[in-house]
């Protein structure tokens, strides 16, 4: 699926994986009917239930990509929700000059790392 918008980028849809857990694709950026080149990614994984139990944010560039964050659903109760998640994202620029390490986005500096994994349960109220 594809659609240009008003300020002249695209953005578009793509859907693999398998019947049991489908992900979807979607891009923004600078291209066309043909695909977006240049520009950011999210994709969503999902169970057997329709449940998202995965989120990966990314942007690319041709085929040079960087991850910016994602998480990801475990202990799935009853129904298919995801009860704990694993976060991970790369810190946003501390303000200062440095040049960014090999691998990471413009926006981090060289001394930025990513913080390590951490499970968070989710909430009662949330449920």
């Amino acid at each position: 699926m594809w659609r240009e918008l008003a300020d002249g980028t695209a953005e578009t849809w793509s859907y693999t994986g398998t019947v049991s857990n489908p992900v979807v694709t979607h891009r923004r950026g600078a291209g066309s009917r043909t695909g977006v080149t240049k520009g950011s990614q999210v994709q969503h994984t999902y169970n057997r239930t329709g449940h998202e139990v995965a989120h990966m944010e990314s942007e690319f560039d041709g085929a040079t990509q960087v991850t910016l964050g994602y998480w990801f659903g475990t202990a799935p109760d009853n129904s298919g929700r995801p009860t704990r998640f694993e976060t991970m994202a790369i810190r946003p620029t501390t303000g200062t000059s440095s040049t960014p390490a090999a691998g990471l986005p413009a926006s981090a500096t060289a001394t930025d790392q990513p913080p390590p994994i951490r499970a968070m349960p989710l909430s009662a109220s949330t449920r």
